[in-house]
């Protein structure tokens, strides 16, 4: 009862964790100007850290509910997802690390350095102490089981974790031995956590197939459905033109996953109907909830898939470039006509912006107006630098996104410098983030009394 209570908790964490980290990735991606939505931050890891290891704990506790196992390992990952929390705040508060997310430096530092200390002393001797009275199990997991495989998870999981923070950490370390400051930028975190999540979603594909104990031939059987539909999602990719190598795998991984989160969705739904002889929706909807847990887990899976083929999409056909539009006189890039119009510059008490209106139309049909900024704070934090806002035309296909890099007068006529960048698939990056709240908060729901059929 414990581990259900906890886990029910630890969802609703879960939830709302990963809403703020999707809300993190739209502000910066709306709102800072550079065109991304994730760029490997100090205060972003801190708060990707415990994300993973609760994520890790989710599945563990699967483990320790049903069959008694892991149960130090359950709470080593709460723990740490604690400590990690409490990390991630001092990475945002101190100001040890350069970040756009940084709150005002202040004197914190050293005292919540030195609580989350005390706070990992306390965690150690309390796991210590009850390690005793925690459930145990003389049997070790069959190989070929959803146990071995959400263990297989949750390394892999713990791997991402002990990655993120070495690279988050390591200017620091060095800067304490050396006073050297370094980072540790986009390019190391990528090249080392690709492979790892295409690792995860080959096992969000297996894991959830497997049953419990040991896996027979018929549930490998099953794979068959999910296996095509994930080399026809590739197939699909290859043909709309894609032609990264892991984008194409992220594509056929997710599609693998996809189809057994699809199966396992609506395997108690064909299970009823073939007893009562019901239409699958009717026999779906009347069993939901019994099995809105279950519904709930593998819709927040669906909306890691999204995320992933989006993701994947938005990088492998990213469109980036400079144009200097000459006022009223149209101008192609990427396949969008842009006319420069008019400028102004608009006077705030915390800073000045320039601002450029500019006309967008793609196959002679007009598509409204964009008015990216530029603009110079006064006072604050960024008293005295430019940072631009930029106007985003999000559509389900691509996002048209232009930033302005400065209006100038050149022989009677203005030149507006602008960056433009076009992104597939981006407005669906957001939808499976949301997809993964609603699927988390559903699984947490309290279920309603089970019903006489």
């Amino acid at each position: 009862l414990w581990m259900r209570l906890l886990r029910r908790w630890a969802l609703v964490i879960w939830s709302f964790l990963t809403l703020g980290i999707l809300l993190g990735g739209w502000w910066s991606y709306e709102v800072l100007g550079w065109g991304g939505y994730w760029a490997w931050d100090p205060v972003e890891n801190g708060s990707f850290m415990p994300w993973l290891t609760l994520t890790a704990f989710l599945h563990s506790a699967m483990v320790t509910e049903r069959r008694k196992m892991f149960s130090a390992w359950s709470i080593v990952l709460i723990l740490a997802s604690f400590l990690l929390t409490l990390l991630g705040t001092f990475l945002t508060r101190s100001g040890v690390l350069e970040s756009v997310h940084n709150f005002a430096e202040g004197a914190i530092g050293p005292t919540f350095f030195a609580f989350i200390g005390v706070s990992t002393v306390f965690c150690i001797a309390l796991l210590a102490a009850r390690l005793d009275a925690m459930p145990k199990t003389e049997k070790s997991p069959h190989p070929a089981s959803r146990e071995s495989a959400i263990l297989v998870n949750n390394l892999l999981l713990v791997a991402f974790t002990f990655t993120v923070l070495l690279g988050t950490l390591f200017p620091l370390i060095v800067e304490a031995f050396n006073g050297e400051r370094i980072s540790v930028g986009r390019p190391f975190f990528d090249v080392v956590t690709t492979p790892l999540c295409i690792l995860l979603l080959f096992m969000m594909g297996i894991g959830p197939n497997l049953p419990w104990g040991r896996a027979k031939k018929s549930d490998w059987l099953r794979l068959q459905f999910p296996i095509a539909l994930g080399f026809g999602l590739l197939g699909l990719a290859a043909a709309l033109g894609m032609r990264s190598a892991l984008g194409l795998l992220t594509y056929g991984m997710a599609g693998m996953a996809s189809g057994v989160s699809i199966q396992e969705i609506l395997k108690p739904a064909r299970i009823r109907a073939k007893k009562r002889s019901e239409g699958l929706a009717v026999a779906f909807v009347r069993s939901f909830s019994k099995n809105q847990r279950r519904v709930g887990g593998h819709l927040a899976h669906i909306g890691v898939f999204l995320m992933a083929v989006s993701i994947a999409s938005a990088e492998s056909h990213r469109l980036d470039t400079r144009a200097a539009l000459t006022q009223d006189v149209p101008q192609e890039v990427f396949g969008y006509d842009l006319t420069y119009t008019a400028s102004e510059t608009v006077e705030q008490p915390h800073r000045f912006s320039d601002v450029a209106h500019i006309q967008v139309a793609h196959n002679d049909q007009p598509l409204g107006k964009l008015s990216p900024r530029d603009n110079t704070y006064l006072s604050g934090k960024m008293a005295g630098q430019k940072i631009g806002t930029p106007a985003v035309r999000s559509g389900f296909k691509e996002d048209l996104y232009v930033t302005l890099l400065r209006v100038d007068e050149s022989g009677g006529a203005k030149i507006a410098s602008i960056r433009v960048i076009v992104q597939p698939m981006v407005k669906w990056i957001w939808m499976g983030g949301l997809i993964m709240f609603a699927g988390g908060l559903l699984a947490a729901w309290p279920q309603g009394q089970k019903r006489p059929a």
